[in-house]
């Protein structure tokens, strides 16, 4: 099977989730034998890679090697490989991917408007073979061998908060289950940690069109769930845009209990490591 690529370019703009600053990228069909690539301005392309992740606080942030930076890669990354792209490149302009409405349906929508076509250029999956296990605390994410053709997902949340509290998800990344049931689940956030998180630097364009606002023990006025459980849903889909930088896709089962960016990276480096982990496998 050979990699799938857009069929031509298309571009979306906002704003930035944590920078608050205008924002744009570009798809365009991949480069030949590539896989996803960013270009950050003027700079040379770079794989999207965990090698390349500098930052992992609250998202994920890659840095070229010319040392600059993109935030929020995660929702953009999902976008695609819930899709199926496996080759694109990506120009950006300004900080950070823009946020859009918080979930990667907006990416989604971009893709689907240009279409994606099958290229002659050879991809391949990464079989897992054993577990990878890794741990921090009571988290905890694993990628385990698996007779699914895929990626399988099994994932657990648990907030302290009674519009969340436990939450699990269970699920196959194929472009339906993608489309339906993770791609429009929303990021969420608490209105109580806005003075602390504005202080970092972080959340400066979060609002209620492109983020669930949780104030008390409600949503902010006027929002509605798109789902009773989309907050493990929103979880599901940052853990596909995480799992992206594998640089291949996938076949094997990932299982989470209170996943996060930082979990997820160290999980893909400890695969990466271990090369009696995996194989190289014909996509199926």
């Amino acid at each position: 099977m050979g990699l799938i690529t857009l069929k031509d370019s298309v571009k979306v703009s906002g704003i930035g989730l944590h920078s608050g600053k205008p924002c744009s990228v570009t798809l365009n069909p991949g480069l030949p034998d590539h896989g996803i690539m960013f270009r950050l301005g003027d700079g040379d392309p770079f794989p999207a890679s965990v090698d390349r992740v500098a930052d992992s606080h609250l998202a994920t942030t890659l840095e070229a090697p010319d040392g600059a930076r993109v935030m929020t890669v995660e929702h953009l990354m999902a976008a695609l490989s819930g899709y199926g792209v496996t080759s694109c490149l990506i120009d950006v302009d300004g900080p950070e991917i823009p946020a859009m409405d918080g979930s990667a349906m907006e990416f989604v929508d971009a893709i689907e408007s240009v279409g994606v076509a099958e290229t002659d250029w050879t991809g391949f999956s990464r079989r897992i073979l054993k577990p990878i296990i890794f741990a921090d605390g009571d988290r905890r994410a694993a990628l385990l061998p698996s007779d699914g053709a895929g990626l399988e997902l099994s994932i657990t949340i648990n907030f302290d908060h009674p519009m969340i509290g436990r939450q699990s998800f269970e699920g196959v990344l194929d472009r339906p289950s993608f489309l339906n049931q993770i791609g429009p689940a929303r990021t969420f956030g608490f209105a109580r940690h806005e003075a602390a998180l504005h202080a970092e630097g972080r959340a400066l364009g979060a609002n209620q069109s492109n983020t669930l606002v949780i104030e008390g023990e409600e949503l902010g006025e006027g929002q509605t769930l798109r789902w009773a459980d989309e907050f493990v849903r929103h979880k599901a889909l940052d853990v596909i845009g995480d799992l992206a930088l594998a640089g291949h896709t996938l076949q094997g089962r990932y299982e989470a209990h209170k996943p996060g960016h930082a979990l997820n990276h160290q999980l893909l480096r400890a695969l990466a490591e271990d090369k009696s982990a995996w194989e190289y496998a014909e996509p199926k």
